[in-house]
This record gives structure tokens, sequence and C-alpha cells, in this order.
């Protein structure tokens, strides 16, 4: 498959991905074709860590999605509130360390593709990515971060058959 049509599997995956806030059926299928493209994007560039990375980071994505919907069910069921926030104390620390490791895997792999598409877009997705992380506890951290991945979307849109590395 080449880049270009790789990158707009990868890019409507992205934008599907907003949609995962409103109905989280179509969160998970939108990791399909998001990941199609990037399997295809990182073998063309001889770089098939950025997919096994972004791969793994979904996959934790919904592992603690299914927990956290598991986790619900069964305290509906719980009388006994104090185990019922321990459960979500824990959930909770756990959810922050993935964002974190997410972040920090997302920032490498557009960077990454930056250096190796010649795309500043994904450069500029990799930094507003970080900063709106980091500014998350202020809350207009999100917005950057969505702006974020407007750019990675731009930067998947823009890839063209000739960056290819041998």
């Amino acid at each position: 498959m080449s880049n270009q049509i790789a990158g707009i599997l990868a890019g409507i995956g992205l934008i599907l991905m907003f949609f995962s806030a409103v109905n989280g059926v179509i969160g998970i299928l939108a990791f399909v074709p998001f990941l199609i493209g990037v399997y295809h994007i990182s073998k063309n560039l001889n770089e098939v860590s950025i997919f096994k990375s972004f791969l793994i980071v979904y996959f934790g994505f919904c592992v603690i999605g299914v927990l956290t919907f598991f986790l619900g069910l069964r305290s509906i069921l719980e009388l006994y509130y104090i185990e019922i926030i321990s459960k979500y104390l824990i959930l909770f620390v756990i959810s922050i360390s993935w964002f974190i490791y997410s972040v920090i895997v997302q920032v490498r792999n557009y960077r990454l593709l930056a250096k190796l598409t010649n795309i500043k877009a994904f450069d500029i997705a990799s930094s507003l990515i970080k900063w709106g992380a980091i500014l998350a506890v202020l809350l207009v951290g999100f917005i950057i971060v969505v702006v974020g991945y407007i750019f990675a979307i731009v930067g998947f849109f823009s890839l063209k058959e000739q960056q290819t590395t041998p």
C-alpha cells in the first residue's frame, strides 16, 4: 500500500477517534483504519517501531476502557463505598500513568515521522500534544491536544508517494 493511501487511512482513523467521546464503539472501530495506515507507513519507511508503539498504546487504552466498564457494573452491585473508592483510585492512577506513557510514545512517533517524511505538521503535532498534556491540569491543555491531533491529521493527509526510504 502506498504512503498516500496509508496516510488517508490513518487520517480518517484519527478523525473518527474524535467521535469516540460520543460513542465508544466508533472509537474502537477508529483504531482499525488508523493502525492499518500507520502499519503501512511504518513498513514503507522501514521503521516498524512506530506501528508497534502505537499498537501498544491503543491496546492499553482499550484495556483501561474495558476495566472501567466492568468496574462500573460491579460497583452498582456493591454497597461498600470504601472498596469502590479504592478501586476507582487505583484505576485512576493506572489511567494517568498510561496517559503519560502514551504522550511520550506519541511525541516520539510524530517526531520520527516528521524526520523521516520531512512533513512539518508532524513536528508541530508532537509539540502541541506534549504541551497540551502538560497543561491538561489547567483544562486548556485538552484544547491544545485536539489542535495537535488536527496537525497530525494534516500530516497524514500530506503524505506523498515519493516519501519512502530505501
